[in-house]
């Protein structure tokens, strides 16, 4: 073999091993960089468990302060988030009093799936108002959806026949709501429903043990659709307890007057951070009657 040649394979094989060294360099960064990103997020995960454990407590002792209207506003707009730092972590927390519109699912009789007669109402003229061009099909789709037999109310309603991966039940996620929406929307093409802004009127979670919408902080959407129910218009919490129907939207709707004691549901979010690289955000609802948590995926 000639020096030449000699050379030539000298360098192929110094090319070859710097290609290998390279090869396991970055392999093992990526090795320790996943440790450590496995480390962080069990560090962040247990930084939310102490949340989530210390939380009962601390917002008890904000909600026993509240004796008026105006502690009650207070307390929304200065005490409804807060935050702790160290030399590692940054935690904020806030939240809101999920009491100011509508738990979708209290709107349907869970044993049969019916739409309530009186949130029938109330919910059809909202659609009308849209201008939904099928809204039969839509409120059958709606029933079925929550009802856990497969007999369509309308021909082509029962969603679950069509799509497997939809579980019939309670809808208490947004996400199930706009996969009806979208299968009313591929079986009329009617883009109508698309105007409905539905997180103005509703929160889509699982209806609290204490559940009750508070007139003082309801959303004006909310006033709009439960004042068109009767000729009696109202557009605020003093309107509605002078209003002719204030006992019967009392109990159809479940809507109170403010009340310092009650038991408030509230829709916390978290944020948590480590030397401000790796992050970690969750939320769930604290149910201040009963001070249950619920952990929102």
């Amino acid at each position: 073999m000639s020096r030449k040649q000699s050379g030539g394979f000298a360098v192929i094989y110094a090319l070859i091993f710097v290609a290998a060294v390279s090869a396991l360099s970055v392999g093992f960064f990526t090795v320790i960089k996943n440790f450590y990103d496995r480390e962080a997020a069990v560090e962040l995960e247990s930084q939310f468990s102490r949340v989530v454990k210390d939380f009962p407590k601390l917002i008890q002792i904000k909600l026993s302060k509240i004796q008026s209207e105006t502690d009650f506003e207070y307390f929304l707009r200065n005490e409804s988030s807060y935050s702790f730092s160290d030399q590692e972590f940054d935690i904020n927390v806030s939240l809101k009093p999920m009491n100011d519109r509508i738990i979708f699912a209290d709107m349907f009789d869970i044993a049969s799936g019916n739409i309530k007669p009186d949130y029938l109402r109330v919910f059809s003229q909202t659609l009308d108002f849209y201008g939904l061009r099928y809204k039969p099909l839509f409120l059958a789709m709606l029933q079925d959806g929550v009802d856990k037999d497969v007999f369509e109310r309308e021909p082509f309603s029962e969603l679950s026949k069509k799509d497997r991966a939809f579980q019939d039940g309670e809808i208490e996620s947004y996400d199930k709501l706009q996969k009806i929406v979208a299968g009313y929307k591929l079986e009329t093409g009617d883009t109508a429903i698309d105007a409905i802004d539905w997180r103005l009127f509703f929160n889509f979670y699982k209806k609290p043990a204490q559940y009750f919408v508070d007139c003082k902080i309801m959303t004006s959407e909310v006033y709009s659709i439960i004042a068109a129910y009767s000729d009696d218009p109202f557009y605020d919490c003093t309107g509605f307890e002078k209003s002719k129907n204030y006992e019967k939207f009392k109990t159809s709707f479940s809507i109170i007057s403010f009340n310092p004691k009650s038991p408030y549901s509230f829709l916390v979010d978290v944020n948590i951070s480590k030397n401000k690289t790796q992050h970690l955000e969750k939320k769930f609802i604290y149910e201040s009657g009963s001070k249950q948590i619920t952990l929102l995926r």
